[in-house]
């Protein structure tokens, strides 16, 4: 088979219920000229049994078995390491794509070759049952780029509308991202916003698609087993200060990218208090007031409190109370909003859209 125009790489690990919706929705894009590398990362189910079965069906399918799991990042690694697409993107393997989707993303790429092709996407949550409880599309203007002064200040814009970090809604140059050597950081949480970052610093040309062909599904159900990162705080302070030297070395920390940070900074300084109410941080409340009190000392607080202003009355109203230093309406807010989370899953998915 000659070198396909796109490689679609698929980390595979604990999806058995979902692979074959998702390779499906791969295999039946209307853009035919692509490979599907499967990479299982060990996966304690089926999936190993599953990906070989695609495999034998399809022979634009390439499997691959680590010998030891090693995580999203070294499964995404492993996979670019075999791929030979022109381009290439990274779904996961429980969403799925419509059947369009990379068609238009190599449309795009007629009108305007680009170094990225940028997508939306809709989010897809599910209750207890399983059964579709609510959906939200998530989209940006259509824009063609072909030069770094034009669309560099449409990525803070991006990260604005939570489109930045996903590796899913997106088509790489795959030359261009070898010959810079990006690979993905060993991080949890943030190693896709990472990545982003390395890739678009110095592009000259970009594709956004208004389109939101890529379906996100959130069991929302899950809220109080899910995965708990202890350093949730740490990693997307590191995130923001990522994007906030980006803009600097740009020479473009305008007051609309100080205002869109300091946002972004609102909505993860509350998510990180309202985690902090999670049994597992082994927080007491006394404790959970001393880490906002020492939000206040920060650089990026410092840096970022004044300029917040959100059409969203959420996120204006916490950051009030954190420039006013309010600890205890800071430490209610972040509470009621663990409590809405756990025992009202839905609800806060349809607030939490209201973004």
């Amino acid at each position: 088979m000659s070198k396909p125009f796109i490689s679609v790489v698929m980390p595979v690990y604990g999806v058995e219920l979902y692979l074959n919706r998702a390779a499906d929705s791969i295999l039946q894009q209307t853009f035919r000229d692509l490979e599907l590398i499967l990479v299982d990362d060990c996966s304690p189910d089926r999936c190993g049994e599953i990906c070989d079965e695609i495999a034998a069906k399809d022979q634009r399918v390439k499997v691959l078995h680590l010998e030891q799991n090693g995580g999203l990042s070294n499964a995404r690694n492993q996979g670019m390491r075999i791929a030979q697409g022109r381009y290439i993107t990274f779904p996961d393997s429980d969403d799925y794509l419509d059947p369009n989707a990379l068609q238009a993303a190599v449309d795009s790429l007629q009108k305007n070759p680009a170094k990225m092709v940028v997508w939306g996407l809709t989010e897809e949550y599910y209750d207890s049952s399983d059964q579709l409880a609510s959906t939200v599309k998530v989209a940006y203007p259509e824009h063609f780029f072909s030069s770094k002064e034009a669309l560099r200040p449409h990525i803070i814009r991006l990260e604005e509308k939570t489109l930045l970090g996903y590796q899913w809604n997106k088509l790489y140059d795959f030359d261009y991202l070898r010959e810079k050597n990006l690979q993905y950081e060993k991080v949890a949480l943030i190693e896709d916003i990472l990545f982003s970052i390395d890739f678009v610093k110095e592009i000259d040309s970009l594709n956004i698609l208004s389109v939101t062909p890529y379906h996100y599904q959130k069991k929302i159900n899950n809220s109080l087993t899910g995965r708990f990162v202890a350093d949730y705080y740490d990693l997307h302070m590191i995130r923001i200060r990522k994007m906030l030297e980006l803009y600097q070395g740009w020479g473009l920390c305008t007051e609309e990218v100080l205002r869109i940070l300091a946002n972004i900074y609102v909505r993860y300084v509350t998510s990180a208090i309202q985690r902090n109410c999670d049994k597992r941080s082994r927080m007491s409340s006394k404790e959970q007031k001393r880490f906002i009190a020492g939000l206040f000392e920060t650089d990026l607080y410092c840096t970022l409190i004044h300029y917040v202003s959100s059409e969203s009355r959420i996120v204006k109203m916490l950051g009030n109370f954190l420039r006013k230093k309010n600890i205890n309406a800071c430490y209610l807010c972040g509470k009621g909003i663990y409590v809405v989370k756990n025992k009202l899953p839905v609800l806060f998915a349809k607030v939490k859209q209201s973004r």
